[in-house]
């Protein structure tokens, strides 16, 4: 006789079944993974942006060439800072 019985037929459906399930489940666990690891570099760079910003602008903090604006650090506390700069380096502002 050539060909399949039924119970190897089934049988082979069975193994490839649970084969299939098996590939599946590490396809799934390993996109969960990628798109949890995403998720953190985007925030880190989203971390970094900010930590850029407040740098930049802390920087800035009492930058005064021409000595008129009265620039510079007016008050800090443990969770605030108020900060003045002269962003146009004075042109529209007429010193005394």
């Amino acid at each position: 006789m050539a060909g399949l019985t039924f119970v190897e037929l089934l049988v082979a459906m069975t193994v490839s079944a649970v084969l299939f399930a098996g590939i599946t489940h590490v396809f799934t666990t390993q996109r969960r993974g990628y798109v949890m690891r995403q998720q953190i570099a985007v925030m880190q760079q989203q971390s970094r942006d900010a930590m850029g910003f407040v740098t930049r602008e802390l920087t800035m903090a009492g930058y005064d060439p021409t000595g008129c604006a009265c620039a510079g650090i007016e008050t800090a506390t443990a969770i605030t800072l108020r900060f003045t700069q002269d962003l146009n380096e004075g042109r529209y502002h007429r010193c005394p």
